[in-house]
């Protein structure tokens, strides 16, 4: 059986990246793009199941993921669940007229929510100039020139 890489710094990224996002008063809204096999989706599930506060939600499955797997709960239910943390895989595929309500309405709840697409350009404008980016690049994750140089 193969060991899946580490992912302990890309954690540390993200909880800085989150502390930044709120001491500045911003809104949770995050992006992190990244190419097929870059390490994405692993990262999300890392961040879901390694005790944090997290769910992820894998949207071309229609289903969310957590330790039993066995949940198939919608987005839309996943709203009212205690979790105050959403990881959208394969937001890019998502259609703009259900996805953008959704998290919009997961923002207005309080939630952060986090959203992985291949591209920047596969995502609703709107999510694009309220969220803080990163990419993943070969298993590490790399935040915007903003994020970079605050220190938390």
């Amino acid at each position: 059986m193969a060991t899946r890489p580490d992912q302990r710094s890309n954690l540390v990224t993200m909880s800085r990246l989150f502390t930044h996002r709120y001491c500045t008063g911003k809104t949770p809204l995050f992006v992190i793009c990244g190419a097929p096999g870059s390490g994405k989706s692993l990262f999300a599930r890392a961040l879901a199941n390694e005790g944090h506060d997290a769910r992820y939600v894998d949207w071309l499955a229609e289903r969310t993921h957590d330790d039993t797997d066995a949940d198939r709960s919608h987005l839309p239910d996943c709203a009212a669940e205690r979790f105050s943390t959403f990881i959208i895989d394969g937001a890019g595929y998502a259609d703009e007229e259900a996805i953008v309500p959704m998290v919009e309405q997961l923002l207005r709840d309080g939630k952060t929510v986090v959203l992985l697409a291949q591209m920047l350009s596969d995502l609703p404008l709107a999510f694009i100039k309220k969220a803080s980016m990163a990419r993943m690049e070969r298993l590490e994750l790399i935040p915007d020139l903003e994020t970079q140089t605050v220190s938390v």
